[in-house]
């Protein structure tokens, strides 16, 4: 099991060259690496529940030490899942068995999460876990009109953009927006969960360089998490989700992903990647 610590000094800032040790009540000692504020350690499953001291030392600071209460209450920061990959017309658990993909949509939970209120994210995911469902279909942006409430104003207006639509939410917007999609992925894992992002929902980046900026990240940063999928472009025949870079997407070689799907009844968008989206 992996737990995380997080170790940061007096102004909230990363410590450069920390070094970080367990040493567990019955003698062992686990040494930890120190990455993105965090010190992780890998934890045998027969040390859950036992207590430890945490100890610290980097150069310019004092030597430090502290005494977490137990395993069971720090609890686990992410579970490691295998990726997906495709094997002949079925998905398979890298280096494991097949696997049946029982999805449903989720598409506001990053915007939740961004936020900063992941209380009800947390109560989502395990929702959606206890019914059953093993992955979440998340939406990384869109904006098609406020959500009107239909209970005060329920006869839809002309051309009026909020019917029907999902909000606002721009990544540029999201404070460490790149940050919270790790720790979405992080937090479904905990379940069991896998995670699909639809990168591109609505026309939110208006470029085709832009795009490809954004679409860089899916490798370099999603492909450092194994619970992920990724559909580049959702309803890609629709004027309101347009993609410019639609055709020069480079294939993601660390991430399992599909180029995306278009409307009812359509082909997706060719060539397909990983795996088809109808």
């Amino acid at each position: 099991m992996t737990v995380a610590v997080t170790v940061v000094d007096a102004q909230r800032n990363a410590i450069p060259g920390l070094s970080c040790k367990l040493a567990i009540d019955d003698g062992t000692v686990a040494v930890g690496t120190y990455q993105d504020f965090r010190c992780f350690f890998l934890i045998p499953p027969e040390r859950i529940g036992w207590g430890a001291e945490l100890m610290l030392s980097a150069p310019n600071f004092a030597n430090a030490s502290t005494s977490p209460k137990t395993w069971a209450n720090l609890g686990p920061d992410r579970v490691e899942l295998p990726r997906l990959v495709p094997h002949a017309q079925v998905l398979r658990q890298a280096y494991s068995s097949y696997f049946t993909v029982i999805e449903t949509s989720e598409f506001q939970l990053l915007r939740l999460l961004c936020t900063g209120d992941e209380p009800p994210v947390k109560q989502l995911i395990q929702l959606n876990a206890d019914a059953g469902f093993n992955a979440l279909r998340v939406f990384m942006m869109f904006n098609n009109g406020p959500i009107r409430n239909r209970r005060d104003d329920p006869a839809p207006q002309p051309n009026d953009p909020g019917s029907g639509g999902l909000g606002r939410f721009v990544p540029s917007e999201c404070n460490d927006f790149w940050g919270k999609a790790l720790r979405l992925l992080d937090l479904a894992s905990l379940v069991r969960m896998y995670v699909e992002y639809t990168i591109f929902a609505d026309h939110v980046i208006l470029d085709a360089s832009s795009q490809l900026a954004f679409w860089a990240n899916v490798d370099s940063i999603l492909g450092t998490r194994g619970n992920v999928l990724v559909e580049a472009v959702n309803e890609a025949d629709l004027a309101i989700n347009r993609l410019e870079a639609q055709n020069q997407l480079p294939r993601p070689t660390r991430v399992t992903a599909s180029h995306g799907r278009k409307g009812s009844d359509q082909l997706p968008v060719a060539p397909g990647f990983d795996y088809i989206r109808k």
